[in-house]
């Protein structure tokens, strides 16, 4: 499955009907990608940053750690134009898990089309496989762009 997740394989992805099995190497295939967008994760706490010129600048927080467990928030930040705030998008959560290796998205907010309910079986596994697709395709977007972040 490993040859599958290179870049632009995705759309190949985005048209299978997936398993548990299926959901569990795209979770595992996402840690890494993660990984290697910030390599110190396990180490890092508080928000980081990460600007490349012409793009937006990338924001990770790392909001809760746990023994076995780390949540982080990733979120591209558009500067305000006129009257508007500053925008956060796709406000997306990841839950890692260090004992499998795995990320899966817990909330992707400001979307209807992603939504996640936790389940493991349809129609709960085909939102999580979208999900969880788009986390992977965006993760390795980030990375194809050289955005990275360190302690």
């Amino acid at each position: 499955m490993k040859t599958l997740f290179r870049q632009g394989k995705w759309q190949f992805l985005s048209r299978l009907k997936p398993s548990a099995g299926m959901l569990g190497a795209l979770c595992d295939e996402n840690y890494r990608l993660l990984m290697r967008l910030a390599p110190q994760l396990l180490s890092m706490r508080g928000e980081y940053s990460s600007r490349i010129t012409g793009d937006p600048q990338l924001l990770l927080q790392v909001d809760h750690s746990g023994p076995f467990t780390r949540e982080v928030r990733l979120n591209y930040l558009f500067e305000a134009t006129g009257d508007e705030s500053q925008l956060l998008d796709p406000e997306m959560r990841l839950r890692l898990y260090l004992d499998t290796g795995q990320v899966e998205v817990i909330e992707i907010k400001r979307q209807q089309c992603l939504p996640i309910e936790g389940l493991y079986q349809s129609p709960g596994l085909q939102q999580k496989w979208k999900a969880n697709l788009f986390a992977g395709r965006w993760l390795d977007y980030c990375l194809s762009k050289k955005y990275h972040f360190s302690e």
